[in-house]
């Protein structure tokens, strides 16, 4: 490169001498520090050399280049100077503005920046317009071609915040350690320093060694106590060569013992993990649950900071479930809130602090309202409910209860209560007036059913009156001491009454006003039929004595015995046409009614009885000119036995011993329907005392099971081959072999078993 001053003529004259114009500019060589040009420098007695004037800078068409490498271009100003760059053109883009950097810009302390700035296509700043706004605001909008957890459409503010944002999809983390894994997260919202803290991670208990993997359809995998439950989803990894077939797999969980379960492809468990056709198994591998965090939301400092597995939870305050690791469907609101909880569905907590570890379903409002999940709440306040709606059935009104109420405190009701169970009021206050006792009515009272009154019952009101009359039932008086006085005012009617029915005592019509026994009636209106002794209108339990005479206008029936001489008798009511009295017992008398024509009256011994003469027996026949046989219709047809006695042959019977048809009299068999145990030749329901000779099977208890309980003796074969159909038990004597054999029933199948030779 040609030096900046070149002279191209030589200097005439020494130093200190005049030296010619032309030849003012002297010729300098090149050297290592002046290749891009130099300065001349003159000294204060006019002394001058030169000296690099750009250093190893080259400017080549506006760009400025260091010549060293590695050495960096500085632009440094002197003393309190800035270095300034001075155009004004504003920056739209990463290749406009008054600075343009095509690389990275490092900056050692701060920068302020007037307007809106973009980064990674994210502006920062006010907005283009208004005053006080704070804008954080994505640029240039893509539709993200999947919904997979890839790292899309997330918003990241703080220090060791969603860490695994390239696994997430469309979650909000803003906060120190707030989701500081984020791995495999989605629609999640976390605000606050370490919110959601361990979401998305996945604890060392979570993963468990393999044992075994078989070559089954489907494959069973064998872990020690593996704990997974029914569809639990999971994922295989690191099983060694060469059975790497489920390696990075999905798979479903179908639990057979607390060691083994099976693989399905599926979550309905409908598609096996086919193994027939995978290699042994040499070893490795591990499982890991995979864990479900979708959906959560958690605002506030340390919000749901142990949580790993769970979906739609709902957590807002500062250290509010800090201990729930597992759950979902959770709504927790305030402060310090559910830090009890490790695991549990469905649970809601508003400033509450009740809620029970591992329960499911539990509504806690405060210190007031607890509901347990399964089917009890607790309201520790006073409650006032409803609009004043009236009460027309147990399924109406302000408050309705299906079930029981228990009240431990006063009950009171100002307008209608309709209660379709059991009122029980345990308070135990005896009344002594309208206004005390365990149940105050102010209005009336209505009461549909029976009542039980274990005290007094006490009328007491100006011109007040008790109306005792049942349309349909009864009124039973009955006090176990004391007596039972009814003062009618002027007249009165009781119908239907029972008086002492436990605890009977004297009963009288008393003339009040001169306390003394009066000539009265007792006037009963029912005309109700008697037909035994307890029917009727009047019915007395015990005896009744009568001073005077008794008329009786209808039927009457005694019982027992009467007592007393009967003068006359002109009708026995009760008979009929030829009915014929007789005595039963001493004393009493009925009737028998005449029997059908032709019968015969005999004796029992105790009472006369008509009799069919055709079914009377004949015990001996000397002579017999007609036998008359009637025409048996049973099934069972029993053998006559017949045995000669002096002339005569008497013809038994026994019902143990007969020939039974199957109807058309075709086949007929012996049978002995006796039961009778045999324990010798001599006893049992059949006794033969010569031999039996048999030309079919014989079938017993004690037969062969196998042959159909068949008695038989076994069979000894002596021959080249096996025999043909043998039997359970049978001997084959192998002639070839010398060999003997006996054929045996081995469950279903029926084999020859060796057990000896000669």
């Amino acid at each position: 490169m040609p030096s900046l001053l070149s002279g191209s003529t030589l200097r005439s004259g020494g130093s200190n001498t005049f030296i010619q114009l032309k030849n003012a500019q002297p010729q300098l060589p090149p050297t290592p520090t002046t290749a891009t040009g130099f300065t001349v420098v003159t000294n204060s007695i006019l002394e001058t050399s030169y000296a690099s004037s750009l250093g190893f800078l080259s400017f080549t068409t506006g760009t400025i280049s260091n010549q060293l490498d590695g050495r960096n271009i500085v632009l440094a100003a002197t003393g309190t100077a800035i270095v300034v760059v001075s155009s004004s053109t504003q920056s739209i883009s990463t290749t406009t503005g008054a600075l343009v950097v095509t690389g990275g810009v490092g900056v050692g302390g701060g920068m302020t920046v007037n307007n809106d700035i973009v980064v990674n296509g994210i502006l920062m700043g006010q907005g283009y317009s208004g005053i006080n706004n704070i804008v954080l605001e994505g640029q240039n909008y893509t539709d993200p071609f999947n919904s997979f957890n890839n790292g899309q459409e997330s918003i990241s503010i703080g220090w060791n915040t969603l860490k695994g944002i390239s696994t997430s999809y469309k979650s909000i983390v803003i906060g120190t350690n707030a989701a500081s894994s984020g791995t495999n997260i989605r629609n999640t919202i976390a605000i606050g320093d370490s919110a959601l803290n361990s979401i998305g991670t996945l604890p060392d208990f979570y993963i468990k060694d393999i044992l075994n993997l078989s070559q089954d359809n489907p494959v069973v995998v064998t872990i020690n106590n593996h704990g997974y439950t029914l569809g639990e989803e999971i994922t295989i990894n690191g099983v060694n060569a060469p059975y790497t077939q489920l390696n990075a797999g999905i798979f479903y969980v179908y639990p057979l013992d607390v060691n083994n379960f099976a693989l399905y492809s599926n979550n309905i468990l409908s598609k096996t993990v086919d193994g027939t056709s995978f290699p042994a198994y040499v070893g490795g591998g591990t499982v890991n649950k995979v864990l479900n965090h979708e959906n959560n939301i958690a605002v506030g400092t340390n919000a749901g900071r142990s949580l790993i597995d769970g979906v739609q939870n709902f957590f807002m305050g500062d250290n509010i479930a800090t201990g729930l690791t597992t759950g979902s469907y959770n709504f927790f609101l305030g402060h310090n809130v559910a830090n009890n909880l490790t695991n549990g569905n469905g649970n809601i907590s508003i400033m509450g602090d009740n809620l029970v570890d591992g329960q499911d379903n539990q509504v806690n409002i405060g210190g007031v309202f607890y509901y347990n999940g399964t089917g009890y709440l607790d309201l520790q306040t006073d409650v006032g409910i409803g609009l004043g709606t009236s009460s027309t059935g147990t399924m109406s009104g302000s408050l309705v209860v299906l079930g029981g109420v228990g009240i431990a405190d006063n009950l009171s009701v100002f307008n209608g209560a309709n209660i379709g169970g059991i009122v029980n009021l345990t308070a135990g206050i005896d009344t002594n007036g309208l206004n005390s006792g365990t149940l105050l009515v102010t209005g009336g009272a209505s009461i549909s059913r029976s009542l039980q009154l274990g005290g007094n019952l006490v009328v007491d009101g100006e011109g007040s009156s008790i109306d005792l009359s049942p349309p349909d039932g009864s009124i039973t008086i009955s006090p176990p001491r004391g007596n039972l006085t009814v003062y009618p005012g002027i007249s009165g009617n009781i119908d239907n009454t029972v008086i002492g029915l436990y605890r009977p005592n004297q009963g009288y019509f008393t003339d009040l006003s001169a306390n003394h026994v009066y000539g009265g009636r007792v006037y009963v209106q029912g005309t109700e039929t008697s037909t035994s002794t307890n029917t009727g209108v009047l019915q007395v339990a015990g005896g009744v004595g009568v001073g005077l005479d008794v008329f009786v206008g209808g039927g009457m029936t005694v019982v027992n015995t009467i007592t007393g001489v009967i003068t006359t008798s002109t009708n026995i009511q009760g008979g009929a046409t030829g009915s014929l009295p007789y005595q039963t017992t001493s004393g009493v008398t009925t009737l028998l009614p005449i029997s059908t024509a032709g019968w015969i009256l005999l004796s029992t011994g105790t009472a006369p009885v008509w009799t069919n003469p055709n079914t009377l027996a004949a015990t001996t026949a000397t002579t017999a000119n007609n036998l008359f046989v009637n025409q048996a219709t049973a099934t069972n047809y029993y053998i006559g036995l017949t045995e000669h006695i002096n002339a005569s042959s008497p013809v038994d019977g026994t019902s143990t011993f007969y020939l039974s048809a199957n109807g058309t009299l075709v086949t007929q068999q012996l049978s002995v329907t006796s039961t009778l145990t045999s324990t010798s030749t001599t006893t049992g329901a059949v006794t033969v005392a010569g031999g039996i000779g048999i030309q079919g099977n014989v079938y017993s208890a004690d037969g062969n099971p196998y042959e159909g309980y068949k008695l038989y003796s076994p069979s000894v074969t002596i021959s080249a081959s096996a025999p043909v159909n043998p039997r359970v038990g049978d001997f084959w004597l192998d002639s070839t072999a010398g060999i003997i054999n006996q054929f045996m029933q081995d469950g279903p199948n029926r084999i020859w078993v060796q057990f000896g030779g000669i």
